[in-house]
């Protein structure tokens, strides 16, 4: 029978401990966009970029303020929370990412899956993985929000450098294609 399985599936599937959930299942089972698009502007704007939210799983509006109050400061980028957004899906589970279990929140530009973890790191992770679906990479440094690990340090400690607040600048908007058609997830305030 295992032989069969490996034939029909090409590998022996990883098999998640109860505890656990994998993000590519999250992805398939709560990412309904099939690709994302950002559409820059020439320089960057002063105006507020609207990022639209959609918190799914246990998550709730309380899991947002912090990281909206950090992105607002930073970034310039104000969080919505709205049924036609980004993604977030929360769980109480250990997410395992490419089968790595020490992931606490893992980031496609087509949504996000997070650990509900303690107050003084969620808002860390939130803004953090959103800063991934902005187009962000990791940072150099751990006192940087994009540094590839939330440390404990407290949110408002950390810092952002003068190219991603650039690239945040210069988004126009960001546009979700789906099975039912595009969506706009950000855009910038008039």
């Amino acid at each position: 029978m295992l032989l069969l399985g490996i034939t029909l599936t090409g590998s022996i599937a990883h098999q998640e401990a109860p505890s656990q959930v994998a993000f590519e299942a999250i992805a398939a089972a709560h990412f309904s966009a099939l690709y994302v698009k950002r559409d820059t502007l020439s320089q960057a704007s002063a105006e507020p970029l609207v990022l639209r939210v959609t918190p799914l799983g246990n998550g709730s509006i309380d899991d947002l303020r912090p990281a909206a109050a950090w992105m607002r400061e930073h970034w310039n980028v104000r969080l919505v929370v709205s049924p036609n957004g980004v993604p977030l899906y929360f769980t109480d589970k250990d997410i395992t990412s490419r089968g790595d279990p020490s992931a606490i929140g893992s980031s496609l530009s087509t949504g996000v899956a997070l650990e509900r973890v303690p107050p003084r790191v969620m808002g860390c992770v939130v803004a953090h993985e959103l800063g991934h679906v902005l187009g962000l990479g990791h940072a150099p440094s751990d006192d940087q929000l994009m540094w590839t690990h939330c440390t404990g340090k407290r949110l408002d400690t950390l810092e952002t450098s003068k190219a991603e607040r650039n690239a945040i600048g210069r988004l126009h908007q960001i546009t979700a294609y789906t099975l039912s058609g595009p969506v706009l997830w950000a855009y910038r305030e008039a």
